[in-house]
């Protein structure tokens, strides 16, 4: 995870591209090496979940802990030029405010946004069959 920093709107590949740019640009700046925070992000259809990985003990509390909501999440992908750039937008959840959070692969971060796309799928999906539910009509 390379950080979180707030936007002005809530979706678009421009946004995001400019996102990425501009916390790159933040690491490029400073003179000694930063490490980016290796995080464990699991993605489900209820939303993101992201947890502190270089949690030492197991019985010792993360540094960080944080949900973000599918209903939350109002754009994701990756960077178009440098695949191991990826970025999501989320909304929050009471103000009219934005904000896109950086991460960086080693490798392709192009699983992750299909998994992302596939859960907006299936949430969507479960919400259809709850919301509007078919029935089977037989005539005689």
């Amino acid at each position: 995870m390379l950080a979180s920093i707030e936007v002005a709107h809530h979706k678009g590949n421009d946004v995001l591209v400019q996102s990425i740019n501009k916390v790159c640009s933040m690491y490029q700046d400073k003179e000694e090496i930063i490490v980016p925070q290796t995080v464990l992000m699991e993605v489900s259809f209820r939303g993101i979940h992201i947890i502190d990985k270089r949690r030492k003990d197991f019985f010792k509390c993360p540094a960080f802990d944080f949900f973000y909501s599918l209903q939350n999440i109002s754009f994701c992908g990756a960077h178009p030029k440098q695949l191991r750039y990826f970025g999501f937008i989320t909304k929050h959840p009471l103000l009219p405010r934005f904000a896109c959070h950086v991460f960086l692969s080693n490798e392709s971060t192009q699983p992750i946004v299909e998994s992302i796309g596939r859960a907006f799928k299936r949430s969507y999906d479960e919400y259809m069959a709850f919301a509007h539910p078919t029935e089977d009509i037989y005539i005689e």
